[in-house]
């Protein structure tokens, strides 16, 4: 929540809306994403991988899905 109102908040959304999206809220859940191999971690580098969370939002985010 310290970051809301500031420079860093102001300029995030102003990224956010010239690509049409409009931050509504702000909220946190408790967790992180670690890896033991720093290398960047996209979609193309973690296939394969497994992948587990402690928290039912982040392992939402884990969950593949369905092509378009």
């Amino acid at each position: 929540m310290r970051l809301k109102g500031t420079a860093f908040h102001r300029k995030l959304q102003e990224v956010a809306e010239k690509n049409g999206v409009h931050i509504v809220t702000w909220w946190w859940t408790p967790g992180r994403l670690r890896f033991q191999d720093p290398r960047d971690r996209r979609p193309d580098t973690v296939k394969g991988e497994k992948m587990r969370a402690a928290d039912p939002t982040f392992e939402s985010m884990l969950r593949p899905r369905a092509p378009p």
